[in-house]
């Protein structure tokens, strides 16, 4: 039997003779203290499901529009594809199945909203489909039973800290304390044990005490990969459903005088509008309980957290229905226009280029003014704080790969499980060299393996910086964009119908003045960066960019010849094809490198 610590992914799975949970079932009642509705009584529950039916009235009416205008831009892509952008080089590792188990441990667990907080035996699972899973025992989880929790961790924040967790549970609950005190006699007591705290938004503070600091880490290490994955994955694979929804939820929020939106994008489109539609229902739930949360300072946390939780848990089961139903609806309309869209998309498409020119032309002087006056200035400054933070993670991740590929050369082909995805890519790589390395004589090895690490660690550094580049772009677009919409909004959003005598009205539901126009701004703001982005490469200080002067040493198979040297001016890295179809091509010095490393890489991919 294996030991309680997380140890990497096994074959062995959980029974099926149990239901699974359902998608919240982190926000159900339990044994373990979640019980409660605080003070969320039937008539506030009713009331707090007339301002989501409300909220969501107004949400509809944004999706709707937006809808039609982003299945117009999918067929669009489907006849005129996006130019693909470059490639990476690494091999990304193949998806688990889901209930391969990564952890498990026992461990003492309790919970904030949790009257006794008392810590309980229970044995807790992680799998790759990233919940968490907390049983009565291992005995109940090898027989199959049905977790007694289940937390799926969207925006959740994980600590080892106390004091940092109890910060985040005075923020939480700061309207109802109102700056009280804990009692002298009640300053809790560190726990015995090594604990991992769980901040979970609109639920609660969970508790994991565990036997040793090994357990802590590989627990604290598996669960911020849970965060990352149920926060972030949803988003992964923009299609246009989803374009639809950021679009409406977008202008939903500057509707309401708020322009940044990225903050909330969290989970599925479900947990997304919950959250937006929380930031509504908070308010009020403070303002109607404020002088009902009486007693010491754990017992007011205790009911405003279970207040809370109720009324989350609320807010999720009216909005899970009426979002599907909107969806449904939209699909069909959508479907039902297929044909006119497509037999008219030239015409649709000619329109929307003449109204871009249109609208460019009118706001690009207002636009550029305030690139210049409000966001350029201060735009190398947010470049070197993102430089600072993702130039060192990029590092760390750097050692931890050497280290990972020293050990695997050491016990000759067990591979380590890495969480992150760059990291993972890379030891996959490695790991696809180490299985065909049986094939090497032994005089061979050694040279070979050397070459292997120095090449897979050349990759890395290729596509850590080709990822850095695009998050440094994505991220400055997010941050400076909300600035540029709000000031020129001030000048221009009144004026923006006069637009609307430019569209054809059989074209009005796929070509919407405000998305055009946004596209007008993200379009100047986006020269902007690139402008700042070419600037910090010219320094010969910055770390900014990957210097590709030593590139064609990283584009070669693990497996292959070294190349003399050279200095490729710009790299053309074309998308990957499927290794099925790509046969084994030794570099040649007549034929382009990079075409050569795509083809050597994907031949060792199917290997």
């Amino acid at each position: 039997m294996r030991s309680g610590t997380e140890v990497g992914p096994t074959p062995r799975q959980s029974g099926t003779g149990s239901p699974p949970l359902p998608v919240y079932a982190h926000l159900t009642s339990s044994s373990m203290g979640a019980s409660s509705s605080g003070l969320l009584d039937e008539a506030r529950s009713s009331h707090v499901r007339g301002l989501v039916d409300d909220s969501f009235q107004s949400f509809s009416v944004f999706y709707r529009q937006q809808y039609p205008a982003a299945y117009f831009g999918h067929l669009q892509q489907e006849v005129e594809p996006k130019k693909q952008e470059r490639g990476l080089l690494l091999t990304q590792r193949p998806r688990s199945e889901p209930e391969v188990v990564v952890f498990e441990a026992k461990a003492k667990f309790s919970t904030c909203d949790d009257s006794s907080r008392k810590s309980k035996d229970k044995y807790v699972v992680i799998k790759k489909n990233y919940n968490v899973e907390i049983h009565e025992s291992q005995e109940t989880f090898l027989r199959g039973s049905a977790a007694k929790l289940l937390l799926q961790p969207v925006g959740g924040a994980a600590l080892i800290s106390e004091e940092e967790a109890q910060t985040l549970l005075d923020q939480a609950c700061s309207g109802v304390l109102n700056g009280l005190k804990e009692e002298p006699s009640a300053v809790s007591v560190p726990p015995e044990g090594f604990a991992v705290h769980l901040h979970l938004p609109h639920t609660g503070l969970y508790c994991f005490l565990f036997q040793n600091e090994s357990e802590q880490h590989h627990f604290l290490s598996a669960l911020q990969s849970c965060i990352r994955h149920h926060s972030l994955d949803p988003w992964s694979d923009a299609s246009y459903e989803s374009q639809a929804f950021l679009q409406a939820l977008r202008l939903y929020r500057q509707d309401k005088g708020h322009y940044e939106c990225w903050e909330i994008l969290l989970g599925s489109e479900e947990q997304v509008l919950a959250s937006q539609f929380m930031e509504e229902v908070s308010p009020w739930l403070q303002s109607q309980l404020q002088n009902k949360v009486k007693g010491k300072r754990t017992e007011r946390i205790r009911l405003w957290l279970a207040t809370v939780h109720a009324a989350y848990s609320v807010v999720l089961e009216q909005l899970k229905p009426g979002l599907e139903a909107l969806r449904t609806e939209c699909r069909e309309s959508a479907s039902a226009n297929q044909g006119p869209v497509r037999s008219n998309l030239d015409q649709i498409t000619a329109s929307q280029s003449f109204l871009l020119d249109k609208i460019r032309g009118c706001v690009r002087e207002e636009a550029e003014r305030v690139c210049s006056d409000f966001i350029s200035p201060y735009m190398p400054s947010v470049l070197d704080a993102l430089t600072e933070n993702i130039g060192s993670a990029l590092q760390e991740m750097r050692q931890t790969l050497q280290s990972q590929i020293d050990r695997a050369l050491a016990e000759r082909g067990e591979g380590s499980q890495v969480t992150k995805k760059l990291l993972d890519s890379a030891v996959y790589t490695f790991e696809l060299f180490l299985r065909t390395s049986a094939r090497l004589q032994a005089d061979q090895f050694s040279v070979k393996t050397d070459r292997a690490k120095e090449r897979v660690l050349k990759q890395l550094d290729y596509d850590s910086r080709l990822v850095q580049k695009r998050l440094y772009e994505e991220a400055l677009l997010q941050i400076t964009l909300p600035t540029l919409a709000q000031r020129v909004d001030s000048s221009w959003k009144n004026e923006l119908q006069q637009f609307e005598q430019y569209i054809f009205s059989d074209f009005s539901s796929f070509i919407l003045v405000q998305n055009v126009y946004q596209d007008v701004l993200r379009n100047i703001l986006s020269q902007e960066i690139q402008k700042v982005l070419q600037e910090a490469m010219s320094k010969t200080s910055s770390n900014l960019l990957l210097d590709t002067s030593d590139l064609a040493l990283s584009q070669y198979s693990l497996l292959g010849q070294t190349p003399t040297p050279s200095t490729p001016s710009s790299p053309a890295l074309p998308a990957r094809q499927d290794p099925q179809t790509v046969p084994e091509c030794p570099p040649t010095s007549d034929k382009n490198p990079n075409e050569d490393c795509k083809k050597d890489l994907n031949h060792l991919s199917s290997l």
